[in-house]
Protein backbone atom coordinates (compact mmCIF):
# COMPACT_ATOMS: atom_id res chain seq x y z
CA UNK A 1 0.00 0.00 0.00
CA UNK A 2 0.88 3.42 -0.74
CA UNK A 3 1.01 6.64 1.52
CA UNK A 4 -2.14 7.29 0.03
CA UNK A 5 -3.89 3.63 0.42
CA UNK A 6 -3.21 2.81 -2.88
CA UNK A 7 -1.24 -0.81 -3.74
CA UNK A 8 2.48 -0.17 -4.37
CA UNK A 9 3.78 0.28 -8.12
CA UNK A 10 6.68 0.10 -9.56
CA UNK A 11 9.13 3.38 -9.66
CA UNK A 12 10.62 5.05 -12.93
CA UNK A 13 13.14 2.54 -12.91
CA UNK A 14 11.10 -0.28 -12.90
CA UNK A 15 11.52 -1.50 -9.17
CA UNK A 16 8.86 -1.51 -6.68
CA UNK A 17 8.57 1.55 -4.51
CA UNK A 18 8.61 1.34 -0.82
CA UNK A 19 5.66 0.21 1.15
CA UNK A 20 5.46 3.50 3.59
CA UNK A 21 1.08 2.92 4.04
CA UNK A 22 0.51 2.42 7.93
CA UNK A 23 -2.47 -0.01 8.58
CA UNK A 24 -3.84 1.34 11.18
CA UNK A 25 -4.11 4.63 9.92
CA UNK A 26 -5.97 3.08 6.76
CA UNK A 27 -8.47 1.20 9.16
CA UNK A 28 -9.04 4.49 10.53
CA UNK A 29 -9.93 5.98 7.37
CA UNK A 30 -11.67 3.23 5.95
CA UNK A 31 -13.72 3.43 9.57
CA UNK A 32 -14.41 7.48 8.53
CA UNK A 33 -15.43 6.92 5.18
CA UNK A 34 -18.06 4.06 5.98
CA UNK A 35 -19.47 6.58 8.77
CA UNK A 36 -19.87 9.41 6.65
CA UNK A 37 -21.64 7.34 3.60
CA UNK A 38 -23.63 5.85 6.87
CA UNK A 39 -24.48 9.24 7.24
CA UNK A 40 -25.63 10.03 4.20
CA UNK A 41 -27.28 7.26 3.23
CA UNK A 42 -29.36 6.76 6.62
CA UNK A 43 -28.86 8.95 9.28
CA UNK A 44 -29.23 12.71 8.10
CA UNK A 45 -32.37 12.53 10.14
CA UNK A 46 -31.46 10.35 12.98
CA UNK A 47 -31.97 11.89 16.63
CA UNK A 48 -28.77 11.04 17.56
CA UNK A 49 -27.27 13.12 14.33
CA UNK A 50 -29.34 16.00 14.96
CA UNK A 51 -27.83 16.36 18.60
CA UNK A 52 -24.33 15.97 17.57
CA UNK A 53 -25.52 19.10 15.50
CA UNK A 54 -26.75 20.75 17.80
CA UNK A 55 -23.60 20.03 20.02
CA UNK A 56 -21.43 22.37 17.78
CA UNK A 57 -22.07 20.11 14.52
CA UNK A 58 -19.22 19.06 12.06
CA UNK A 59 -15.14 20.18 12.23
CA UNK A 60 -13.56 22.04 9.29
CA UNK A 61 -12.13 18.94 8.05
CA UNK A 62 -14.72 16.74 7.69
CA UNK A 63 -16.97 19.68 6.29
CA UNK A 64 -14.60 20.76 3.61
CA UNK A 65 -14.99 16.56 2.57
CA UNK A 66 -18.69 17.79 2.52
CA UNK A 67 -19.12 20.98 1.13
CA UNK A 68 -16.17 19.63 -1.48
CA UNK A 69 -19.10 17.30 -3.36
CA UNK A 70 -22.07 16.67 -4.76
CA UNK A 71 -24.29 16.14 -1.45
CA UNK A 72 -23.42 19.54 -0.15
CA UNK A 73 -27.42 20.66 -0.11
CA UNK A 74 -27.90 17.80 1.42
CA UNK A 75 -26.56 19.27 5.20
CA UNK A 76 -28.85 22.63 4.84
CA UNK A 77 -30.96 21.58 7.97
CA UNK A 78 -27.95 19.75 9.74
CA UNK A 79 -26.80 23.79 9.36
CA UNK A 80 -29.49 24.82 10.47
CA UNK A 81 -29.60 22.90 13.38
CA UNK A 82 -25.91 24.01 14.41
CA UNK A 83 -26.48 28.02 14.00
CA UNK A 84 -29.88 27.06 16.39
CA UNK A 85 -26.97 25.47 18.74
CA UNK A 86 -24.88 28.96 18.40
CA UNK A 87 -27.54 30.89 19.31
CA UNK A 88 -29.28 29.05 22.04
CA UNK A 89 -25.05 29.07 23.56
CA UNK A 90 -24.69 33.13 22.51
CA UNK A 91 -28.46 33.57 24.75
CA UNK A 92 -26.71 31.66 27.85
CA UNK A 93 -28.63 28.01 27.29
CA UNK A 94 -26.13 26.67 24.76
CA UNK A 95 -24.83 23.77 27.03
CA UNK A 96 -22.51 21.99 25.49
CA UNK A 97 -22.35 23.50 22.57
CA UNK A 98 -18.51 23.90 21.16
CA UNK A 99 -18.06 24.65 17.20
CA UNK A 100 -16.81 21.59 15.63
CA UNK A 101 -17.33 19.45 19.08
CA UNK A 102 -19.96 17.11 17.52
CA UNK A 103 -18.87 15.76 14.04
CA UNK A 104 -19.56 12.44 14.10
CA UNK A 105 -16.81 11.21 11.77
CA UNK A 106 -14.51 12.61 14.31
CA UNK A 107 -15.65 10.31 16.72
CA UNK A 108 -15.48 7.15 14.48
CA UNK A 109 -12.13 8.24 14.15
CA UNK A 110 -11.30 8.28 17.97
CA UNK A 111 -12.80 5.47 18.18
CA UNK A 112 -10.96 2.81 15.40
CA UNK A 113 -7.95 4.62 16.31
CA UNK A 114 -7.95 2.95 19.32
CA UNK A 115 -9.42 -0.09 18.46
CA UNK A 116 -6.83 -0.66 15.78
CA UNK A 117 -4.32 -0.30 18.20
CA UNK A 118 -5.76 -2.53 20.74
CA UNK A 119 -5.64 -5.03 18.40
CA UNK A 120 -2.06 -4.41 17.73
CA UNK A 121 -1.34 -4.88 21.24
CA UNK A 122 -2.73 -7.81 21.96
CA UNK A 123 -2.75 -10.21 19.07
CA UNK A 124 -4.66 -12.79 20.86
CA UNK A 125 -7.45 -11.02 21.21
CA UNK A 126 -10.73 -11.93 19.08
CA UNK A 127 -11.97 -8.56 18.49
CA UNK A 128 -11.61 -7.41 14.53
CA UNK A 129 -9.55 -4.54 13.33
CA UNK A 130 -5.99 -4.37 12.61
CA UNK A 131 -4.43 -7.98 11.89
CA UNK A 132 -0.85 -8.12 13.85
CA UNK A 133 0.37 -10.76 11.36
CA UNK A 134 -1.07 -9.08 8.32
CA UNK A 135 0.76 -5.60 9.27
CA UNK A 136 4.25 -4.66 6.88
CA UNK A 137 4.72 -1.38 8.77
CA UNK A 138 3.08 1.21 10.72
CA UNK A 139 3.81 4.74 10.80
CA UNK A 140 5.89 6.25 13.91
CA UNK A 141 3.05 8.89 15.10
CA UNK A 142 0.86 5.40 15.72
CA UNK A 143 4.11 3.39 16.63
CA UNK A 144 4.47 6.14 19.32
CA UNK A 145 0.79 5.52 20.83
CA UNK A 146 1.35 1.75 20.71
CA UNK A 147 4.23 1.79 23.29
CA UNK A 148 1.43 3.00 25.64
CA UNK A 149 -0.46 -0.29 25.18
CA UNK A 150 1.98 -3.59 25.25
CA UNK A 151 3.14 -5.31 28.10
CA UNK A 152 6.82 -4.08 29.05
CA UNK A 153 8.03 -7.44 27.43
CA UNK A 154 6.53 -5.97 23.92
CA UNK A 155 8.57 -2.77 23.85
CA UNK A 156 11.17 -4.23 22.40
CA UNK A 157 9.06 -4.97 19.43
CA UNK A 158 8.04 -1.96 19.33
CA UNK A 159 11.57 -0.40 19.37
CA UNK A 160 12.87 -2.61 16.69
CA UNK A 161 9.67 -1.13 14.61
CA UNK A 162 10.69 2.21 15.27
CA UNK A 163 13.85 1.44 13.99
CA UNK A 164 13.25 0.31 10.66
CA UNK A 165 10.59 2.74 9.89
CA UNK A 166 13.40 4.94 10.77
CA UNK A 167 15.87 3.46 8.31
CA UNK A 168 13.26 3.65 5.74
CA UNK A 169 12.04 7.51 6.32
CA UNK A 170 16.03 8.11 6.01
CA UNK A 171 16.04 6.49 2.00
CA UNK A 172 15.67 9.78 0.45
CA UNK A 173 17.19 8.75 -2.38
CA UNK A 174 13.80 6.31 -3.11
CA UNK A 175 11.21 8.44 -0.68
CA UNK A 176 9.96 11.39 -2.38
CA UNK A 177 8.59 14.50 0.36
CA UNK A 178 4.91 13.18 0.71
CA UNK A 179 6.54 8.97 0.80
CA UNK A 180 8.80 10.01 4.03
CA UNK A 181 6.23 12.62 5.83
CA UNK A 182 3.89 9.33 5.86
CA UNK A 183 6.74 7.32 7.28
CA UNK A 184 6.60 9.52 9.75
CA UNK A 185 3.05 10.50 10.29
CA UNK A 186 1.12 8.22 8.51
CA UNK A 187 -1.68 8.78 5.49
CA UNK A 188 -2.51 12.24 4.69
CA UNK A 189 -6.48 12.45 6.08
CA UNK A 190 -6.94 15.45 3.45
CA UNK A 191 -5.64 13.96 0.67
CA UNK A 192 -8.95 14.12 -1.57
CA UNK A 193 -9.20 17.93 -0.46
CA UNK A 194 -5.68 18.85 -1.74
CA UNK A 195 -5.59 20.97 -5.22
CA UNK A 196 -2.88 20.43 -7.66
CA UNK A 197 -0.35 20.03 -5.17
CA UNK A 198 1.01 23.46 -5.50
CA UNK A 199 0.56 27.04 -3.17
CA UNK A 200 -1.57 29.04 -5.64
CA UNK A 201 -1.39 32.64 -5.97
CA UNK A 202 -2.96 34.01 -2.91
CA UNK A 203 -5.76 36.25 -4.87
CA UNK A 204 -7.00 33.80 -7.51
CA UNK A 205 -10.07 32.51 -5.29
CA UNK A 206 -12.29 34.50 -3.52
CA UNK A 207 -11.99 32.53 0.03
CA UNK A 208 -8.30 32.49 0.16
CA UNK A 209 -6.50 35.37 1.75
CA UNK A 210 -5.60 38.33 0.72
CA UNK A 211 -1.95 39.22 -0.93
CA UNK A 212 -1.79 41.72 2.70
CA UNK A 213 -1.68 38.70 4.82
CA UNK A 214 0.56 36.62 2.75
CA UNK A 215 3.81 38.69 3.55
CA UNK A 216 2.87 38.74 7.14
CA UNK A 217 1.84 42.60 7.32
CA UNK A 218 -0.94 42.50 10.18
CA UNK A 219 -2.29 45.87 10.27
CA UNK A 220 -5.19 47.81 10.42
CA UNK A 221 -5.54 48.50 6.75
CA UNK A 222 -5.61 44.83 5.76
CA UNK A 223 -8.14 44.19 8.53
CA UNK A 224 -10.59 46.67 6.92
CA UNK A 225 -9.42 45.23 2.98
CA UNK A 226 -10.49 41.64 4.43
CA UNK A 227 -13.19 42.29 5.96
CA UNK A 228 -14.23 44.54 2.79
CA UNK A 229 -13.61 41.72 0.78
CA UNK A 230 -15.94 39.34 2.80
CA UNK A 231 -13.20 36.90 4.67
CA UNK A 232 -12.59 36.51 8.45
CA UNK A 233 -9.10 38.42 8.80
CA UNK A 234 -8.70 35.55 12.02
CA UNK A 235 -9.08 32.50 9.63
CA UNK A 236 -6.85 34.59 6.45
CA UNK A 237 -4.26 35.05 9.52
CA UNK A 238 -3.89 31.62 10.89
CA UNK A 239 -3.58 30.43 7.46
CA UNK A 240 -1.00 33.28 6.26
CA UNK A 241 1.25 32.50 9.25
CA UNK A 242 1.61 28.71 9.09
CA UNK A 243 2.53 29.37 5.23
CA UNK A 244 5.09 32.09 5.87
CA UNK A 245 6.81 29.71 8.26
CA UNK A 246 6.63 27.23 5.61
CA UNK A 247 7.75 29.21 3.11
CA UNK A 248 10.33 30.03 5.19
CA UNK A 249 11.64 26.54 6.40
CA UNK A 250 11.08 25.42 2.56
CA UNK A 251 13.28 28.38 0.92
CA UNK A 252 17.04 27.20 -0.53
CA UNK A 253 20.82 27.94 0.72
CA UNK A 254 20.95 29.47 4.43
CA UNK A 255 22.67 26.59 5.75
CA UNK A 256 21.97 23.92 8.65
CA UNK A 257 22.10 26.72 11.18
CA UNK A 258 19.40 29.02 9.86
CA UNK A 259 16.46 26.49 10.82
CA UNK A 260 18.45 24.77 13.59
CA UNK A 261 15.46 24.17 16.48
CA UNK A 262 13.11 26.30 14.06
CA UNK A 263 12.54 22.91 12.14
CA UNK A 264 9.28 21.26 14.02
CA UNK A 265 5.95 20.88 12.53
CA UNK A 266 3.13 18.89 13.88
CA UNK A 267 1.59 15.91 11.96
CA UNK A 268 -1.12 18.09 9.89
CA UNK A 269 1.74 20.92 8.93
CA UNK A 270 3.80 18.31 7.97
CA UNK A 271 1.51 16.94 5.10
CA UNK A 272 0.83 20.25 4.23
CA UNK A 273 4.20 20.87 3.88
CA UNK A 274 5.25 17.75 1.57
CA UNK A 275 2.04 18.77 -0.52
CA UNK A 276 3.02 22.12 -1.49
CA UNK A 277 6.66 22.85 -0.06
CA UNK A 278 8.71 20.04 -1.12
CA UNK A 279 12.17 21.42 0.74
CA UNK A 280 10.43 22.44 3.56
CA UNK A 281 8.84 19.05 4.37
CA UNK A 282 12.64 17.50 3.09
CA UNK A 283 13.79 19.64 6.32
CA UNK A 284 11.11 18.38 9.12
CA UNK A 285 11.48 14.99 7.92
CA UNK A 286 15.05 15.11 8.03
CA UNK A 287 14.97 16.66 11.73
CA UNK A 288 12.19 14.56 12.79
CA UNK A 289 13.50 11.14 12.26
CA UNK A 290 17.20 12.25 13.72
CA UNK A 291 15.08 12.62 16.69
CA UNK A 292 13.18 9.59 16.77
CA UNK A 293 16.27 7.76 16.25
CA UNK A 294 17.48 9.46 19.48
CA UNK A 295 14.33 7.95 21.38
CA UNK A 296 14.87 4.25 19.27
CA UNK A 297 18.31 4.40 21.39
CA UNK A 298 16.60 5.20 24.35
CA UNK A 299 13.73 2.34 24.43
CA UNK A 300 16.63 -0.01 23.19
CA UNK A 301 18.63 0.28 26.42
CA UNK A 302 16.08 0.21 28.31
CA UNK A 303 16.59 -3.46 29.23
CA UNK A 304 12.43 -3.51 30.17
CA UNK A 305 12.21 -7.14 31.86
CA UNK A 306 10.21 -9.77 30.32
CA UNK A 307 6.70 -10.88 31.89
CA UNK A 308 8.50 -14.10 33.35
CA UNK A 309 11.35 -11.53 34.98
CA UNK A 310 8.03 -9.48 36.60
CA UNK A 311 6.44 -12.50 37.73
CA UNK A 312 10.04 -13.67 39.45
CA UNK A 313 11.08 -10.38 40.99
CA UNK A 314 7.24 -10.36 42.56
CA UNK A 315 7.81 -13.90 44.12
CA UNK A 316 11.18 -13.40 45.18
CA UNK A 317 9.66 -9.91 47.60
CA UNK A 318 7.07 -12.24 48.24
CA UNK A 319 9.42 -14.66 49.78
CA UNK A 320 11.57 -11.90 51.78
CA UNK A 321 8.59 -10.46 53.31
CA UNK A 322 7.93 -13.97 54.69
CA UNK A 323 11.24 -15.12 55.66
CA UNK A 324 12.04 -11.45 57.42
CA UNK A 325 8.50 -10.13 58.51
CA UNK A 326 9.84 -7.13 57.41
CA UNK A 327 10.87 -4.70 54.19
CA UNK A 328 13.53 -3.56 56.02
CA UNK A 329 17.15 -4.30 56.76
CA UNK A 330 20.28 -3.06 56.46
CA UNK A 331 23.43 -1.80 53.65
CA UNK A 332 23.18 -3.31 50.48
CA UNK A 333 19.76 -5.52 50.92
CA UNK A 334 17.81 -2.29 52.02
CA UNK A 335 18.78 -0.95 48.66
CA UNK A 336 18.18 -4.91 46.90
CA UNK A 337 14.69 -4.83 48.35
CA UNK A 338 13.64 -1.29 47.33
CA UNK A 339 14.97 -1.74 44.22
CA UNK A 340 12.45 -5.54 43.90
CA UNK A 341 9.99 -3.45 45.15
CA UNK A 342 9.39 -1.30 42.58
CA UNK A 343 7.18 -1.76 40.01
CA UNK A 344 8.60 -2.90 36.46
CA UNK A 345 5.78 -1.35 35.16
CA UNK A 346 5.88 1.80 36.41
CA UNK A 347 9.90 1.65 35.86
CA UNK A 348 9.19 0.88 32.08
CA UNK A 349 6.29 3.98 32.47
CA UNK A 350 8.94 6.31 33.65
CA UNK A 351 11.77 5.09 31.11
CA UNK A 352 9.46 5.42 28.28
CA UNK A 353 8.87 9.11 29.28
CA UNK A 354 12.80 10.21 29.00
CA UNK A 355 12.84 8.07 25.63
CA UNK A 356 9.96 10.43 24.47
CA UNK A 357 11.49 13.44 26.14
CA UNK A 358 14.20 13.00 23.43
CA UNK A 359 12.19 13.55 20.53
CA UNK A 360 8.99 16.13 21.82
CA UNK A 361 9.51 19.24 19.92
CA UNK A 362 7.01 22.08 19.78
CA UNK A 363 5.61 22.65 16.26
CA UNK A 364 6.75 26.04 15.06
CA UNK A 365 3.85 26.57 12.14
CA UNK A 366 1.46 26.44 15.35
CA UNK A 367 3.08 28.19 17.51
CA UNK A 368 2.52 31.03 14.49
CA UNK A 369 -0.88 30.26 14.20
CA UNK A 370 -1.84 30.48 17.59
CA UNK A 371 -0.07 33.99 18.04
CA UNK A 372 -1.65 35.40 14.60
CA UNK A 373 -5.12 34.38 15.43
CA UNK A 374 -5.27 35.77 19.02
CA UNK A 375 -3.31 39.39 17.44
CA UNK A 376 -5.47 39.27 14.66
CA UNK A 377 -8.73 39.56 17.34
CA UNK A 378 -7.15 41.82 19.22
CA UNK A 379 -6.27 44.07 16.33
CA UNK A 380 -9.99 43.80 15.83
CA UNK A 381 -11.14 45.32 18.91
CA UNK A 382 -8.57 48.09 18.18
CA UNK A 383 -10.34 49.01 15.03
CA UNK A 384 -13.66 49.08 16.95
CA UNK A 385 -12.32 51.40 19.32
CA UNK A 386 -13.27 54.25 16.64
CA UNK A 387 -16.69 55.10 15.63
CA UNK A 388 -15.57 55.03 12.06
CA UNK A 389 -14.19 50.90 12.59
CA UNK A 390 -17.27 50.23 14.05
CA UNK A 391 -19.71 51.48 10.77
CA UNK A 392 -16.73 49.90 8.84
CA UNK A 393 -17.02 46.53 10.72
CA UNK A 394 -21.23 46.74 10.40
CA UNK A 395 -21.28 46.86 7.28
CA UNK A 396 -19.44 43.49 6.54
CA UNK A 397 -19.80 39.89 7.61
CA UNK A 398 -17.35 40.39 10.38
CA UNK A 399 -15.59 37.09 11.81
CA UNK A 400 -17.34 33.91 11.56
CA UNK A 401 -18.95 32.52 14.24
CA UNK A 402 -16.13 30.03 15.72
CA UNK A 403 -13.75 33.26 15.72
CA UNK A 404 -16.60 35.67 17.05
CA UNK A 405 -16.49 33.15 19.63
CA UNK A 406 -12.96 33.09 20.84
CA UNK A 407 -12.45 36.39 20.23
CA UNK A 408 -15.44 37.68 22.58
CA UNK A 409 -13.10 36.84 25.75
CA UNK A 410 -9.99 38.72 24.91
CA UNK A 411 -11.96 42.47 23.83
CA UNK A 412 -13.46 45.11 26.07
CA UNK A 413 -17.03 45.45 26.44
CA UNK A 414 -17.73 47.52 23.75
CA UNK A 415 -15.79 45.30 20.99
CA UNK A 416 -16.92 42.64 22.41
CA UNK A 417 -20.45 43.63 22.32
CA UNK A 418 -20.10 44.65 18.79
CA UNK A 419 -18.70 41.58 17.50
CA UNK A 420 -21.38 39.58 19.45
CA UNK A 421 -23.87 41.56 17.96
CA UNK A 422 -22.30 41.55 13.94
CA UNK A 423 -22.08 37.38 14.85
CA UNK A 424 -25.61 37.17 15.74
CA UNK A 425 -26.77 39.17 12.93
CA UNK A 426 -24.86 37.18 10.40
CA UNK A 427 -26.02 34.10 11.79
CA UNK A 428 -29.45 35.25 11.75
CA UNK A 429 -29.47 36.09 7.86
CA UNK A 430 -27.83 33.07 6.93
CA UNK A 431 -30.36 31.08 9.18
CA UNK A 432 -33.13 32.70 7.49
CA UNK A 433 -31.49 31.45 4.04
CA UNK A 434 -31.34 28.18 5.05
CA UNK A 435 -34.78 28.17 6.27
CA UNK A 436 -35.90 29.17 2.90
CA UNK A 437 -33.73 26.84 1.16
CA UNK A 438 -35.91 24.27 3.15
CA UNK A 439 -39.21 25.84 2.37
CA UNK A 440 -38.30 26.00 -1.56
CA UNK A 441 -37.20 22.43 -1.50
CA UNK A 442 -41.10 21.59 -0.46
CA UNK A 443 -42.70 19.43 -3.53
CA UNK A 444 -45.47 22.34 -2.72
CA UNK A 445 -43.20 25.30 -3.80
CA UNK A 446 -41.57 23.52 -7.07
CA UNK A 447 -43.26 26.46 -9.13
CA UNK A 448 -40.73 29.13 -6.79
CA UNK A 449 -38.50 30.38 -8.59
CA UNK A 450 -34.65 29.57 -6.65
CA UNK A 451 -32.69 32.69 -5.48
CA UNK A 452 -29.51 33.01 -3.41
CA UNK A 453 -30.80 30.59 -1.25
CA UNK A 454 -30.37 27.37 -3.11
CA UNK A 455 -26.43 27.93 -2.24
CA UNK A 456 -26.96 29.50 1.06
CA UNK A 457 -25.88 26.20 2.85
CA UNK A 458 -21.69 27.20 1.50
CA UNK A 459 -22.26 30.67 2.62
CA UNK A 460 -23.69 28.40 5.64
CA UNK A 461 -20.24 26.46 6.50
CA UNK A 462 -18.00 29.96 5.95
CA UNK A 463 -19.87 31.44 8.41
CA UNK A 464 -20.01 28.97 10.86
CA UNK A 465 -16.43 27.12 10.40
CA UNK A 466 -14.50 30.29 8.48
CA UNK A 467 -13.35 29.90 5.41
CA UNK A 468 -10.89 27.29 5.58
CA UNK A 469 -13.47 24.68 4.80
CA UNK A 470 -13.24 25.70 1.29
CA UNK A 471 -9.58 25.72 1.11
CA UNK A 472 -7.59 23.06 -1.28
CA UNK A 473 -4.01 23.94 0.09
CA UNK A 474 -2.82 24.15 3.76
CA UNK A 475 -5.39 22.16 5.03
CA UNK A 476 -4.07 21.57 8.86
CA UNK A 477 -6.68 22.17 11.17
CA UNK A 478 -6.24 25.79 12.99
CA UNK A 479 -4.57 24.72 17.21
CA UNK A 480 -5.85 26.02 19.82
CA UNK A 481 -2.58 25.33 21.58
CA UNK A 482 0.90 24.65 19.85
CA UNK A 483 0.79 21.05 18.76
CA UNK A 484 3.99 18.08 18.91
CA UNK A 485 6.04 17.99 16.32
CA UNK A 486 5.71 14.90 14.24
Amino acid sequence: MSATGEAARPDAGGAVAPDVSCAVCDFVEDSVERRMAYILAEDLGSPSFVESMRRGGWCVRHARRVAGSADGPRFTRALRTVIEGWVLRSAGGGGMFRIGGGCPPCETRAWAEAHALGSLANPHSAQAGVDPSATGSVCLRHLDLLIDRVTPGGIDDVASRIRARVRQASDSERLGPMEAAACVAGRDPDASCRGDGSLAPATDAPRREGPGWTDGSFDLDGLVDELGDGRCPVCSAIRAAARNFLVWLGEPGGGEERHRDADAVCVEHLHDAAASIPLAAERAVSASIERWGWMADRLVDLGVPSERVVDRVRRAIGAFRAAHGTDRSRGGWALAVEALRADPASVAARRIEGARSRRRRTCIACEAAVAAAERTSLLVGVLLTRSAGRRAYESTDGLCLSHAASAIPLLGAEASAAVAEAAGSRAARVAWELDEALRKSSWSRRYEPRGREAVAWTRAFSAVLGDAVFAVDLLASEPHGPREGA
